[in-house]
């Protein structure tokens, strides 16, 4: 997401607002949903 919008690098091909809102929110979801995984896990 960091490479896809930089205007330097993608020029005009660059991503505008709403895709980087919602990849850093799903990249968030899944980072929850993880710790949530392996907390269960390890937890009893």
């Amino acid at each position: 997401m960091l490479i896809s919008g930089d205007a330097t690098i993608m020029g005009e091909e660059r991503n505008r607002r709403l895709a980087p809102v919602l990849g850093w929110g799903t990249t968030a979801t899944m980072t929850v949903a993880g710790v949530i995984g392996l907390w269960q896990t390890f937890s009893g």
